[in-house]
């Protein structure tokens, strides 16, 4: 059903001719008969009437308007681009660069707010500088050598550790002891916990060599622990924004898609969703959420994304697929649990 809507609606697929064109190249024609004319029609006419279906069936009452009188899929399609997707700003990989709320400002509705912070306890300060080398030197070597309760002592006691680099060729991207934690797959949730309650919100922010913030290596390693995320975007929400670039064209993805994206990250995906805002998202980045929940049958931000901007139906994911053909195609999002037949 994908296949065939997308040759209708993109013109690859078009309405034979009832008499073919004399051939510029010199060569004989085809001659063809009036039953394999007519088969020809009758196949294309099949397929519209398909794609046709399948396009009003996925419209709103407020989008199905446009195109009530349309008689061809590719009519309607093209219609739809032209009401929903004015003056589209794309990359030059062909992602939709619009943030979506701009883009479709219907039916949005909005995040309840985000509770004030409390204000953080300044650092302790105080000692001399050879007493502080001591200090962070013992707080090194406790992080690397497993000793956590050794180093949250430390860490209560002088905040300012929570910054502090930690170099070390079996973890990849060096970072805070925050890091070295979560790059350390045999730390204890425990040793987590007390690590975000422990560091400054400010430390929290900090990006490893790499260019990762914990909360994101946190959604890479422990996507079952939602409680820890929940608890680091209340101490600073600024951490649902710094991103990592991708290693292709310098382009982030939110940290709603990192987890969506992955096998276990149902639950983390669902509550970094209810925590984003979608003035943070762009357009590509909810058709790629679509996407994913379709593929991985995930129906919850699926249908809150749609219900909210209906126009996304008409938005090209990362892979600059159509989130309509993704949905027409997907035998799970219907009731009957089948594709669109006829």
């Amino acid at each position: 059903m994908a296949e065939d809507l997308r040759d209708i609606v993109e013109g690859t697929y078009k309405k034979p001719p009832l008499i073919d064109p004399f051939p510029t190249d010199g060569s004989l024609p085809i001659i063809k008969t009036g039953e394999e004319k007519e088969a020809e029609i009758k196949a294309w006419k099949m397929k519209n009437v398909k794609s046709l279906y399948a396009i009003r069936n996925s419209c709103g009452d407020d989008t199905y308007q446009f195109i009530k009188s349309a008689t061809t899929a590719k009519e309607a399609w093209d219609t739809l681009l032209e009401k929903l997707n004015p003056g589209r700003n794309q990359s030059s990989d062909g992602r939709d660069e619009r943030i979506l709320v701009q883009a479709y400002p219907t039916r949005t509705i909005q995040h309840d707010a985000i509770p004030e912070l409390a204000k953080e306890e300044g650092r302790t300060g105080g000692h001399d500088e050879s007493s502080g080398n001591d200090i962070r030197e013992t707080f090194v070597k406790s992080v690397k050598s497993g000793d956590w309760d050794n180093a949250i002592k430390l860490l209560r006691k002088h905040p300012e550790l929570g910054s502090a680099r930690i170099s070390d060729d079996k973890i990849q991207g060096g970072g805070t002891a925050f890091h070295y934690a979560l790059w350390n797959f045999r730390s204890r949730v425990r040793i987590i916990k007390q690590l975000v309650e422990s560091m400054t919100k400010e430390d929290l922010e900090i990006q490893d060599n790499l260019g990762l913030t914990a909360l994101f290596l946190l959604i890479t390693f422990c996507q079952d622990r939602v409680d820890v995320a929940k608890s680091m975007v209340e101490k600073n929400d600024k951490l649902l924004s710094i991103l990592p670039a991708n290693t292709i064209g310098n382009r982030t993805t939110p940290l709603v898609v990192e987890a969506q994206r992955l096998s276990n990250g149902e639950r983390m995906a669902r509550y970094l969703y209810s925590v984003t805002p979608h003035d943070t998202l762009h357009v590509s980045d909810a058709a790629q959420l679509i996407y994913l929940g379709l593929h991985l049958h995930r129906f919850d931000i699926v249908w809150d994304l749609i219900q909210r901007y209906p126009q996304l139906g008409m938005a090209k994911d990362y892979n600059g697929d159509f989130s309509l053909i993704t949905l027409v195609s997907n035998r799970s999002a219907f009731l009957s649990g089948c594709r669109l037949n006829f």
